[in-house]
């Protein structure tokens, strides 16, 4: 796990339920499917958008046929509802046999705190 976020501040709080459903979700793909030996999380806020990168090293999966398809047990569909609500996007890197990468934006609305020192 490692964030980047130099103030500290909050967000909304139906934005911090749902990323961190998604992150739990991603998390429980890895380890029902993927047979990782190792995850890594990152967050990182700037003004505009939460950005979120989840990546493992394991069995990977072929993205296109799982999106082109009805995702069985994968998860997806229920992290692209949470996303559509936020007004996020989700964008998956995989191949058989070298990992998966899930790439998480989020956008988000400035920190009053920011603002507020800045006037």
């Amino acid at each position: 796990y490692h964030a980047r976020d130099g103030q500290g501040a909050r967000l909304e709080p139906h934005v911090e339920i749902n990323i961190y459903r998604i992150v739990q979700e991603a998390l429980h793909n890895v380890f029902k499917h993927a047979r990782a030996q190792s995850v890594a999380v990152m967050f990182e806020r700037n003004d505009t958008d939460l950005n979120l990168m989840i990546e493992d090293d394991g069995r990977g999966f072929d993205v296109e046929s799982v999106s082109s398809g009805t995702p069985s047990g994968l998860g997806l569909v229920s992290m692209r509802e949470r996303l559509d609500l936020l007004g996020g996007a989700l964008q998956i890197e995989s191949r058989p046999e070298h990992g998966t990468t899930l790439y998480v934006r989020v956008p988000v609305e400035p920190d009053n705190h920011a603002r507020a020192s800045t006037s």
